[in-house]
């Protein structure tokens, strides 16, 4: 069971950022696309669709609430962009899907390593570790293929992960949710001599998926909470929804 705690702690060295809106200069995106299937809307914005190799992609993503009256689960990935790659690797919850010229899914790698001088782990970490090893050796969730095991963690780490008020666990009726600036400086990257990365506007890097050699990708954004298998629908936000692609262009 130890793999499946690393895998949500991915151990980032996390900047502080400004705290006061306008510090930084409004970016404006170079793609945006969206979808909709009631009571959820998705926003996916690009920065630059042109990435160098080596490089990863800075995004936006939105989450909207477009019912009137219920309110809809505000997913871990706005409060921890860490979860992020949990949520790719899983295929579940708000994720992005990045393809490449074949259409094969591009891997997920999650620079598992601290940041050389930093604490592997935090108290609340290992609080979280330690409730994620103690729900999947339940007996209903023994058994399972890697995705449904995935799954059902990401569910279970959206439901329990600490917050601090409701504004951080629901998106209320007519109200959204985006990413923030995020820019982690990665044991991966510092060990590979990068520099460390600087903001982009209110963008958020992705860290998880690194374009190695040149050519064309596809990225769109993803909503699937559709319930398991011979499981029924008990809320109207358990869907499945997904943006068009954005077109990618590597270059070396």
């Amino acid at each position: 069971m130890r793999f499946i705690t690393v895998s949500l702690a991915f151990f980032f060295f996390l900047p502080r950022l400004p705290s006061e809106a306008g510090e930084v200069a409004a970016l404006k995106a170079e793609k945006e696309v969206s979808a909709t299937k009631p009571p959820v809307g998705l926003v996916l914005r690009v920065h630059k669709t042109k990435v160098k190799t080596g490089d990863y992609l800075w995004f936006q993503l939105a989450l909207n609430n477009l019912d009137d009256k219920d309110t809809i689960p505000r997913e871990a990935v706005f409060n921890d962009p860490r979860e992020m790659g949990t949520q790719m690797r899983c295929r579940c919850g708000l994720y992005l899907e990045i393809i490449d010229s074949d259409r094969k899914t591009m891997p997920v790698s999650i620079p598992w390593a601290p940041m050389e001088g930093s604490a592997s782990s935090t108290a609340e970490d290992d609080a979280v570790a330690r409730e994620m090893d103690a729900f999947m050796a339940l007996p209903e969730n023994q058994g399972l293929s890697p995705e449904e095991r995935d799954r059902r963690l990401t569910a279970f780490v959206n439901r329990s992960r600490p917050v601090r008020s409701d504004e951080e666990k629901l998106v209320w009726p007519g109200k959204s949710v985006q990413t923030g600036a995020w820019y982690p400086y990665t044991y991966r990257a510092k060990k590979a001599g990068k520099p460390r990365p600087g903001r982009v506007g209110d963008f958020a890097e992705l860290p998880f998926v690194e374009f190695k050699k040149p050519g064309r990708y596809k990225v769109r954004a993803a909503y699937d909470w559709t319930p398991e298998k011979g499981k029924p629908k008990q809320f109207r936000w358990q869907v499945r929804t997904q943006t068009p692609w954005i077109d990618l262009q590597v270059v070396p």
